[in-house]
């Protein structure tokens, strides 16, 4: 080769050479920014979905609270205006709600028994309130004691208490990394 062009070739290696090392640096630090922006994105949308899910959770637990609270000032009421004998109105109330917390008794010992919350004492009260309701069956107005709206009542207090454990387990399930 002549001199001149080993002129040119050092001369383009002085220039090129800085200039495709610094394009492979500022290559591999946008690889690494772009790779860390992304899990942190990939964190955020974890967070926010959770956050989604939590949010209707707790509009489903706020509904279910209220119903609680609906069905405990019913059977109240019920009890406090209790006489020998329910009216028809009385009574379809009565029934329907017997039947919503049988409901909501079987699934939340299901919630709890599927989250591993049977070693708690609401639970084991759960159950017992739920067999003696469950084993009475309305079938006239005229078969509806204190005893039975009493028992109720309990029923639907006791729902109310378990459906918060459950609501509390899964917000510390869901949130517990974010909560530490």
């Amino acid at each position: 080769m002549s001199p001149e062009a080993l002129d040119v070739l050092d001369n383009a290696i002085k220039i090129l050479g800085p200039a495709l090392i610094t394009g492979v640096v500022a290559y591999l630090t946008a690889k690494v920014q772009i790779t860390s922006h992304l899990k942190e994105l990939d964190k955020n949308n974890e967070f926010k979905a959770r956050e989604c899910f939590f949010n209707y959770q707790r509009e489903r637990q706020l509904a279910a609270d209220k119903g609680a609270r609906d069905a405990l000032s019913a059977i109240g009421n019920l009890r406090a205006h209790y006489q020998s004998e329910l009216s028809d109105e009385q009574f379809a109330l009565l029934s329907m709600i017997w039947k919503q917390l049988l409901a909501g008794g079987g699934t939340c010992r299901q919630a709890m028994q599927m989250r591993g919350l049977t070693d708690k004492k609401q639970y084991n009260d759960l159950v017992a309130a739920y067999q003696i309701v469950s084993e009475r069956l309305l079938n006239d107005k005229g078969e509806v004691t204190q005893q039975d709206l009493s028992n109720l009542w309990e029923l639907a207090r006791l729902l109310d208490l378990c459906t918060d454990l459950v609501a509390d387990h899964d917000l510390r399930a869901w949130f517990g990394k974010y909560l530490s």
